[in-house]
């Protein structure tokens, strides 16, 4: 079953609020949603600091989706460039760049 983080985080909320403890709430969501859905790990530990903010936001980082897509264009529109000219242009590490070509099968 696909269930967000954020849905995850309300229902530990709920049953934070109704006092049960981390494993007893790890154990309660794991037999709905199956095991390893969630661990008894720091979510229960940010409620009982106050933290009751459960809204998944945005994390900082390049888009590596998009430099990917790049990758190919570039690659795809003149297949005779070396990896050092691609990562110059997108500015991806050397190494970035290999692996997303080998893993789109180019050599």
């Amino acid at each position: 079953m696909d269930i967000s983080n954020e849905k995850i985080r309300y229902i530990l909320q709920f049953f934070f609020d109704k006092g049960e403890n981390a494993s007893q709430a790890a154990e309660n969501v794991n037999s709905v949603f199956g095991p390893d859905t969630v661990t008894v790990s720091h979510g229960q530990f940010q409620f009982h600091c106050g933290n009751f903010d459960v809204k998944d936001y945005s994390r900082s980082g390049r888009p590596i989706a998009k430099n990917v897509d790049n990758i190919m264009y570039i690659v795809e529109s003149g297949r005779h460039l070396r990896t050092v000219l691609i990562t110059q242009e997108i500015k991806l590490a050397r190494k970035t760049v290999w692996n997303h070509l080998n893993k789109a099968e180019y050599e």
